[in-house]
């Protein structure tokens, strides 16, 4: 049931973010055809967001794994100096 949950959250996350990029797709759209330039400083910043907001969901996916979400065990060796350097 977890799992159900976690991933209805992951794909809603998506679905928002594609009405928005389709949202925005038509304020374009708009805008040219009414030669309005008045919005175009209000779309890139839109762009930005959604840029920003993919780039933070694609990260999520990348760290989506099985093993993703349990403890990781890390070690530093040494390099080239040897243990004394």
């Amino acid at each position: 049931m977890r799992r159900l949950s976690a991933l209805k959250e992951e794909t809603g996350s998506w679905q928002k973010l594609e009405q928005k990029v389709n949202e925005l797709a038509e304020l374009v759209d708009l805008s040219v055809e009414e030669g309005d330039v008045s919005l175009e400083q209000d779309i890139r910043s839109e762009i930005d967001q959604v840029s920003s907001q993919l780039d933070r969901l694609d990260f999520q996916l990348l760290l989506s794994g099985e093993y993703d979400k349990t403890d990781a065990i890390l070690a530093i060796h040494a390099g080239a100096g040897g243990t004394e350097s």
